[in-house]
């Protein structure tokens, strides 16, 4: 995907394109709706807020 490569992995791009169109951040919900573990995008998540 296009996106993975702006953003710099695929966890990022998929919790990006997840609050656009939810506008929300849940960790369970958008690892249950990639099908992926949870503990990458918390991870992620946290890489964000620095």
């Amino acid at each position: 995907m296009i996106l993975d490569g702006i953003f710099g992995n695929k966890t990022a791009s998929r919790i990006l394109l997840h609050l656009m169109h939810y506008n929300e951040i849940h960790t369970a919900s958008i690892a249950k709706d990639y099908g992926v573990a949870s503990t990458p995008i918390r991870m992620q998540l946290e890489r964000f807020e620095y």
